[in-house]
């Protein structure tokens, strides 16, 4: 029962049923395929890093207001609004209540730590003369809001941000109040009265970046939609209830009744229970965007030396990506019968321009677009802004160093190698496909009912002349193209779409669309989840276990994430594929032990092949790999460790010291940590007196600067120069 909750939240295959990311990552994925030609226009410039197209987004906010008569502003405009209104729509469906406006404009993302300096007061004086007031209506009665009311309205809505809508929720009803069907009436209760105006309020309350606004709006809508449709229109109180029915099962299990609760290898029953319950809590945290996040003086300063960490020591792990991840990708493809010869042309494909576009409109999850690096709003404390600008540096660290633009090659490449697989056998029934390809789609709930919606799809056929595949997208118009094809309007009775060759119940033809869409989703929802396998990232389970679920502004939470620094692609790692491997030894115990073991002695070479890499990257020789000396088997068993992402592990095999000269306790704790000693030891150093002035303090001094430099410490192609 434990695993099962769990897996509600994320799980990669091998479950059966859908979990809240994988709903949340497949309706990304549709609307960026619809933003495709807006994410493409206001792209990063690949030098420079600064967005294209200014003049242009700032002539979509005009559209978006119903003042530009720019043909390209429009259509650009109207990429995005499909989408979003796709997701209110289904935000609906889940049980939510977001009613239709027309000339909306443009959502606004409100900064509650840029509220909370300026106080309401000054906040007030901003707004008010900004907003359309014959616009706004009482959400209840739809009655006009008369200048006497004006103050008591905005007052309502500062509070309701500054304390996340805690003003409004009955204290009395824990932490099942305020459902997510409910929270974003508020969003459109704002109307701005042109796009100066909104302008205006976004670079100073807001994101200040339009771009990121918009796109925070797909993903942020996306999240609550999967929430709904996963735990219902409230999630909390669905979430409460599963964390009772493990206490319960606990119980039963303790007493000796028939039980679904794992029996506790080192806790009681009740310290399992109360564990899963907490490990349940974190996940909702992260599912609802929230992981513990949080403003303030300790968690701002917490997350600015993170970031400049994370610049210091990133920016060679292109070099462990570029040898490791083919050969991850490798397995990931052979457990699910995916050839793996078409690998290096699909990686080629999707370092292109062309194939990254192809890609994006396949559903895949452009980063750039999901993870913006907006401006900040200006109100905002200098802490918070301080914060936001040191998030450039490790991004612009694994931008230079090469590392974000093979990992997206490597992702685009197993979607393009899967969705051609797929595509090769969608002649072939049900009962006749390969077993581990009917596995894999019967793991995210794809089967023999959903496999025969997606035979009636059509192949999409690249201009690139490459093998065809199978969208997302073209199972969608199954639905529609069955509909239009017995020439019945939406109102009437056809057969279901799953039944076209056989006498069966007649439905709606508005559900044979939805039914259609639903396939679609589980499709696309799969392809996200197998390249997580493919090409790890990072995952909720793990980020879960590394944080326990606590606050950044806790002196705990900062400890926990320093600790958890750079161990996320090992945790990804592991949870999926320990969890491959576990199933290719049940398939076939002979074979999937040979299997893994190819895989652990194809890695432990790719691990050898990064050492040796690193070591010319630092200017050193290279290691010793003759096995009959302790040197060479060190050097091996550092290379089997490091092939894994267990590279800081490998560190201490042949010495005391990392490869940073910090000891395992030090390294262990994290970045955070090491950065302190190395300060520690310049300055403990210098209060030494004139004795030590000299070698001593200038070895230290470079110490600090060698590993704790943004980007130049550890850039592949710079730090030996540096050194």
């Amino acid at each position: 029962v434990v695993e099962a909750v769990y897996r509600m939240f994320e799980n990669f295959g091998f479950t059966g049923y859908g979990s809240v990311r994988n709903g949340m990552n497949a309706l990304i994925g549709a609307a960026h395929s619809e933003m495709e030609s807006a994410i493409h226009a206001f792209r990063r410039n690949g030098l420079t890093m600064q967005r294209r197209g200014q003049a242009l987004l700032d002539e979509v906010v005009n559209a978006a207001f119903g003042q530009s008569n720019d043909p390209t502003a429009q259509a650009l405009y109207h990429a995005w609004l499909r989408p979003a209104e796709k997701l209110r729509e289904k935000f609906n469906a889940a049980g939510g209540a977001i009613g239709m406006l027309k000339d909306w404009g443009l959502p606004m993302t409100h900064d509650a730590g840029a509220l909370a300096a300026a106080g309401f007061d000054k906040w007030r004086a901003f707004i008010e003369p900004r907003l359309d007031w014959d616009r706004m209506k009482h959400g209840v009665t739809g009655a006009t809001i008369y200048p006497a009311e004006r103050e008591d309205v905005l007052r309502h809505v500062w509070t309701s941000i500054v304390t996340d809508g805690w003003n409004t929720r009955d204290a009395a009803a824990g932490r099942g109040s305020g459902g997510t069907w409910a929270k974003r009436q508020d969003a459109r209760f704002l109307h701005f009265s042109g796009p100066d105006e909104w302008r205006d309020y976004n670079k100073a309350y807001g994101r200040g970046d339009v771009w990121a606004t918009m796109s925070s709006h797909i993903r942020t809508m996306a999240r609550d939609v999967a929430l709904m449709e996963r735990f219902g229109p409230n999630p909390a109180t669905t979430v409460e209830w599963l964390k009772n029915v493990v206490m319960q099962e606990a119980m039963k299990a303790k007493v000796g009744m028939p039980s679904l609760f794992p029996k506790p290898t080192f806790k009681s029953y009740e310290g399992a229970a109360k564990h899963a319950q907490a490990t349940i809590d974190g996940l909702f945290s992260l599912a609802r965007g929230d992981g513990g996040a949080a403003g303030g003086a300790l968690a701002d300063t917490g997350a600015i030396l993170r970031n400049l960490q994370y610049s210091a020591k990133l920016g060679g792990s292109i070099l462990t990506h570029a040898v490791s991840n083919p050969i991850v990708q490798s397995f990931a493809r052979h457990i699910h019968g995916i050839p793996m010869t078409g690998q290096l042309m699909d990686m080629v494909a999707g370092f292109t321009e062309s194939g990254a576009r192809e890609a994006t409109r396949a559903g895949y999850i452009v980063q750039d677009a999901l993870h913006v690096l907006e401006q900040g709003a200006r109100e905002a404390a200098a802490g918070s802004r301080l914060r936001q600008l040191s998030n450039w540096l490790p991004a612009v660290t694994v931008h230079y160093s090469g590392l974000e633009p093979f990992v997206a090659a490597q992702r685009r490449a197993f979607m393009f190698g899967a969705m051609a697989h797929i595509a090769d056998h969608l002649n072939q029934e049900w009962s006749a496909l390969p077993d581990r390809l009917r596995r894999l789609l019967a793991g995210y709930g794809l089967r023999a009912e959903e496999w025969k919606v997606m035979q009636g799809a059509e192949l999409y056929r690249p201009e690139t002349g490459s093998a065809p595949f199978l969208r997302f997208s073209e199972i969608q118009k199954v639905g529609e193209n069955y509909i239009t094809s017995l020439g019945v309007k939406l109102d009437e009775t056809v057969p279901r779409v799953q039944d076209l060759d056989r006498p069966a119940p007649s439905v709606d033809a508005s559900l044979a669309r939805a039914h259609a869409e639903a396939v679609a989703l589980k499709y696309l929802a799969m392809l996200h989840g197998e390249t997580e396998r493919a090409v790890p990232s990072s995952n909720w389970r793990a980020r879960q276990f590394l944080t326990g679920g606590t606050r950044e502004d806790t002196f705990a939470g900062q400890a926990l994430r320093s600790f958890g620094m750079f161990k996320g692609f090992m945790g990804s790692f592991m949870m999926t594929h320990f969890e491959a491997i576990k199933q290719e030894l049940a398939r076939d115990r002979f074979a999937g032990a040979a299997a893994a073991g190819a895989y652990l002695t194809v890695l432990t070479l790719g691990g050898m092949v990064v050492q040796q890499l690193k070591a010319v990257a630092s200017g050193k020789d290279l290691r010793s790999i003759d096995p009959s000396t302790k040197e060479g088997r060190d050097t091996w068993g550092h290379a089997m460790l490091t092939s894994g992402g267990l590279g800081i592990f490998g560190d201490f095999l042949a010495s005391d010291h990392s490869s940073y000269g910090h000891g395992p306790l030090e390294t262990l704790a994290g970045p955070m940590v090491t950065g302190g000693v190395d300060l520690y030891t310049a300055l403990r150093n210098l209060g030494q007196g004139k004795k030590t002035v000299g070698q001593k303090v200038a070895g230290a001094a470079v110490d600090v600067l060698r590993n704790n430099t943004p980007m130049l410490s550890t850039h592949w192609a710079l730090r030996a120069a540096y050194s």
